[in-house]
């Protein structure tokens, strides 16, 4: 018998289970991109001290795979998983749209699903890339609320475990349209200077 430790990396998929189409082949540049570049160029995107050793495509494939087991768990008791949207050329990929408000004030919900190594003392509203795009995802479906399903993978860091937190985010037109002149804005200076995506954009030092 032979046995071999093999790096997970080897196995790593490129996302979630949903097709994303690239913006080389469409010209439409997606909301995930020009997010992380608004984040990097605010300075937001820094790593927490402590994390220089972790590899973050295996840290990011546990938020796919959260994600893609909720979408399937959910698809028919809550949300349903639509796949790419689109508004004014730029694609994104909200996880769920959802008759279901907790406190039944809206017709349809956008439901997204995270799970972070952060602690539970950070909220929806402390992680601003998040925030970013759960108000791009509602602007972008024509809603004002969503459902944010959080796995705190590390829980309290005091030896809570896990925890799962459900949130109800609900913006005002005004921060949805603020929030999406930001997004085009950045859309066009990425364009501007050539950049399809947030790798290109770091390599051209954003």
């Amino acid at each position: 018998m032979e046995v071999l430790e093999l790096k997970e990396e080897l196995f790593v998929s490129k996302g979630s289970g949903t097709d994303r189409t690239m913006a080389q082949d469409t010209g439409k540049i997606h909301l995930s991109d020009v997010a992380h570049y608004i984040e990097h160029k605010m300075g937001y995107a820094k790593r927490t001290k402590g994390t220089e050793a972790w590899s973050m495509d295996l840290a990011a494939e546990v938020g796919f795979m959260w994600e893609d087991v909720l979408s399937r768990a959910f698809a028919d008791r809550y949300a349903a998983r639509i796949g790419e949207c689109e508004l004014d050329g730029i694609v994104g990929s909200p996880d769920g749209l959802s008759p279901n408000d907790p406190l039944g004030k809206e017709m349809l919900v956008n439901e997204e699903y995270k799970a972070t190594w952060r602690s539970t003392r950070k909220t929806p509203t402390d992680i601003w890339y998040w925030e970013c795009q759960f108000k791009s995802y509602c602007h972008m479906l024509g809603v004002c609320v969503s459902v944010v399903r959080v796995l705190y993978l590390m829980g309290d860091y005091k030896g809570s475990g896990p925890q799962y937190r459900v949130f109800r985010m609900e913006f005002t037109p005004f921060e949805l349209r603020e929030n999406w002149k930001m997004i085009l804005d950045h859309r066009d200076e990425m364009l501007e200077k050539g950049y399809w995506n947030i790798h290109d954009a770091l390599k051209g030092e954003v």
